[in-house]
């Protein structure tokens, strides 16, 4: 019997072909080795988690830490930098065998520029507080002789070099004193907008027409800044770092303890967002009653 005759021909790539091969496995290898890489950020002082630091990726964004000073990031990177308003810059270098990095940041040194006031009065300083997204700030009003509240008031300022914050609007309400002395709750349905168009110090919202007043405990007049879609800018570089492109509201540091302020955080006392006392300083909010 005749077997067929059966020509084999053996495949000799050409040096395109070698090239092409090259290029899909470089690609393969680099995608099978991309996995999400978890860092976590922690200040060198206490060593407490540090929230809403500006993490980039070789120079790009990558995002912002949370509560718990993690973030997973899913690109591959060789370096980190971390940036954040209370903090000094810093630099991490991946070397591809370390699990969940611990980055420590060290706590910058303010100055605080202290501010001569003519008379007898307490001694004031200034002081400069950053503000994200879904931040709320509140300063405590005391009872003011039942007068209807016309006016809700916010010293609003630009930052570290950034000049135009102040005209960014924002949102404000007013809020009961709840039963443990901190804001309670609103008083005003939904939040009032609040624009700054012409750029001025003081931002102003009439709140006439929901005649409300000052009660015995007194109120707290609370500014909020909404959420990330809120704004069509989400950073700028400022001279401290990046900061998030939102107004802020100006405090000031003052020896009188009656005078009380409370800003919206994470408490690592309850594991929970609440209202934290801000000790020794306030943030500069007032308002405005109808004269008799």
């Amino acid at each position: 019997m005749t077997m067929p005759f059966i020509n084999y021909i053996s495949y000799k790539p050409t040096n395109m072909h070698k090239l092409f091969i090259s290029c899909l496995f470089f690609i393969f290898c680099n995608h099978s080795k991309a996995q999400d890489f978890e860092i976590i950020v922690k200040s060198s002082m206490d060593s407490l988690a540090v929230e809403k630091a500006n993490v980039f990726a070789d120079g790009r964004f990558a995002g912002e830490t949370d509560k718990d000073g993690h973030l997973k990031i899913s690109t591959d990177f060789r370096s980190l930098n971390i940036t954040h308003i209370s903090f000094n810059d810093a630099e991490f270098s991946f070397e591809g065998n370390q699990n969940n990095p611990v980055i420590y940041l060290k706590e910058k040194e303010h100055l605080l520029e202290v501010v001569e006031i003519e008379r007898k009065e307490p001694e004031f300083h200034r002081s400069a507080t950053n503000f994200g997204w879904n931040d709320r700030a509140a300063t405590l009003i005391p009872y003011k002789n039942g007068s209807t509240i016309t006016h809700l008031k916010f010293r609003v300022r630009d930052f570290s070099g950034v000049k135009g914050l102040k005209y960014l609007p924002f949102k404000a309400n007013i809020y009961s004193v709840g039963s443990d002395g901190k804001p309670g709750e609103p008083l005003i349905a939904e939040d009032v907008l609040v624009e700054n168009r012409e750029g001025k110090n003081w931002a102003k919202v009439d709140v006439s027409k929901y005649n409300l007043k000052v009660s015995e405990k007194g109120i707290y007049v609370v500014f909020i800044v909404p959420e990330k879609s809120f704004y069509k800018l989400d950073f700028i570089q400022a001279r401290v770092g990046v900061i998030s492109a939102v107004p802020i509201v100006k405090t000031r540091f003052f020896k009188d303890k009656t005078i009380r302020s409370y800003r919206w955080e994470y408490s690592k006392a309850c594991k929970c967002y609440d209202w934290i006392h801000e000790t020794n300083k306030y943030f500069m909010i007032d308002l405005e009653l109808k004269e008799h």
